[in-house]
C-alpha cells in the first residue's frame, strides 16, 4: 500500500487517487497514513486539485493539524471547492466516512460545500452537484446527531452565514433535532432526595416536578379568579366605568401575561422564579419562563381568539422552547377563555365550555405532544 501511493500520483488520473487514499483511510494505522500524506506534500510541483485531495485524506484521518492548511489551500477557488468536493463523494460508499471528523472539520465542509452546491435531489441522477449536495445533508445531519455544546453552536453559526441561505431551512430542522439529543443526552433522574426535597416545596428534583408545581399554582389562581369577591378577572378586561353599558372587550395578551405572572410569582416557593418572555434555545421567546434550581418551563399563553390558538402547541411550545435541555423537553400551554364567540372555530364549530376547549386542543395532539404539553384553559369571564 504505501509503495502503490508515489506510483499513482504520478499517473494524474484523480479519481484513482481519490479511491486510493479512501483504500488507505479504511485500512492503514492512521499515524502511518499521516506519514505518507506529510511527505506527498512535500512536492513542490503537487497541483493544487492534488494537494486539496492530500490534506483533504489528511482531515478525514481524524487529524485537526489539516484544517487549517486546508482552509488556505482551497480559498475562495470553486475549482478547489469542487476537488474537495470530489474528495468527500468517493463513487462507492465508504463505511463511516467523516465518523473521525470533529466539529469544527464538519462546520468547515458545510460552510465551504454548502457555498457552492445548493439541496438538489434527482431520481436516479449522480452528478457532483447531486453527490455534494447528498453530502452536506449527511454533514448536518451528522452535527444534529451531537449532543454537545460546540455542535449546537456550529449549526446556530452555520444557519447565521448569509452564504448558506439555501440551506438555512436544512440547519435550523438540524439545529431543533440536535436541541433534542442534547436535552436527552443531559437528562439524569431525580434522586430520592430530591424527590423528598420537592414534596417538601424545595428546589424541584427535575422540569417534571417543576412543570407539576407550575401546573398547581395555575389552579389555585383560576380558582381566584372565579372568586367574586377580588374581582380578579377586570385584570383581564378593558372596562369603561363611566359608560357601563358599553361591552368590556379582552385586553392584550402581554397585559393579561403580566396579570398572571403577578399573581403566580407570590405563589412560588423559594429559589423558584417566574420571568415574562424567557429567552431560550436559538434566541427565541416563550411568553413565560419559569425556573427552579437549573430546571425551567416555558409557559406559552394565548386568548382563545387568538389566530394560531389551534397551531400554538405544535409550531411554538415544543419546537421553539420545550427543546432547551432545561425544560427535559416538557412546557405548559396555557388558553385564557373569554366566551364562546371569541373562541376561534375549530374545523366546523366553536367550543362552548373551557372545558370542551381543552378536551378539543388535547383532541389535536399526538400522544408525544400530549406527554410533553400540559394544557391548561383559564377561564376568565366574568363570575
Amino acid at each position: 500500500m504505501l509503495r502503490a501511493f508515489p506510483v499513482l500520483a504520478a499517473t494524474g488520473q484523480l479519481d484513482d487517487l481519490n479511491r486510493l487514499l479512501w483504500s488507505g483511510l479504511q485500512h492503514l494505522e492512521p499515524t502511518t497514513l499521516r506519514q505518507v500524506i506529510e511527505k506527498k506534500l512535500e512536492a513542490k510541483t503537487m497541483t493544487p486539485t492534488r494537494r486539496v485531495r492530500w490534506l483533504a485524506a489528511g482531515l478525514a484521518s481524524g487529524s485537526t493539524d489539516f484544517l487549517p492548511r486546508l482552509s488556505r489551500e482551497v480559498g475562495d477557488s470553486e475549482r478547489r471547492v469542487r476537488s474537495l468536493a470530489s474528495f468527500f463523494t468517493p463513487p462507492n460508499p465508504v463505511p463511516g466516512l467523516t465518523g473521525k471528523l470533529d466539529t469544527p472539520a464538519i462546520e468547515f465542509l458545510i460552510r465551504t460545500l454548502g457555498k457552492t452546491f445548493t439541496p438538489t435531489w434527482e431520481e436516479g441522477v449522480q452528478t457532483i452537484r447531486t453527490k455534494a449536495s447528498g453530502r452536506i445533508e449527511r454533514l448536518i445531519s451528522s452535527l444534529a446527531a451531537r449532543s454537545d455544546e460546540r455542535a449546537a453552536n456550529a449549526l446556530k453559526e452555520l444557519a447565521s452565514d448569509s452564504g448558506l441561505s439555501k440551506w438555512r431551512g436544512h440547519l435550523e430542522r438540524a439545529a431543533d433535532t440536535q436541541r433534542v439529543v442534547r436535552r436527552d443526552a443531559a437528562h439524569e433522574a431525580p434522586t430520592p432526595q430530591g424527590v423528598i426535597a420537592a414534596l417538601r416545596d424545595g428546589p424541584p428534583a427535575g422540569a417534571g416536578d417543576l412543570r407539576g408545581l407550575v401546573l398547581d399554582r395555575l389552579e389555585r389562581i383560576a380558582g381566584e379568579v372565579r372568586a367574586t369577591n377580588d374581582n380578579l378577572w377586570r385584570q383581564f378586561w378593558n372596562e369603561d366605568r363611566k359608560k357601563p353599558e358599553v361591552q368590556p372587550t379582552p385586553k392584550h395578551e402581554d397585559a393579561c401575561r403580566d396579570a398572571i405572572l403577578g399573581r403566580l410569582r407570590p405563589l412560588l416557593p423559594p429559589r423558584c422564579d417566574a420571568q415574562p418572555e424567557g429567552r431560550y434555545a436559538g434566541d427565541r421567546r416563550a411568553d413565560l419562563r419559569i425556573t427552579g434550581g437549573r430546571w425551567s418551563v416555558p409557559v406559552e399563553i394565548k386568548k382563545n381568539g387568538h389566530a394560531d390558538l389551534w397551531r400554538a402547541v405544535r409550531n411554538q411550545l415544543l419546537p421553539r422552547y420545550a427543546n432547551d435541555p432545561a425544560t427535559e423537553g416538557l412546557g405548559i400551554y396555557l388558553v385564557l377563555w373569554f366566551g364562546r364567540k371569541c373562541t376561534v372555530a375549530a374545523k366546523s364549530d366553536r367550543p362552548a365550555t373551557p372545558e370542551a376547549l381543552r378536551e378539543r386542543l388535547l383532541e389535536e395532539m399526538t400522544d408525544a405532544e400530549r406527554r410533553r404539553a400540559a394544557v391548561v384553559v383559564l377561564d376568565v369571564t366574568r363570575p
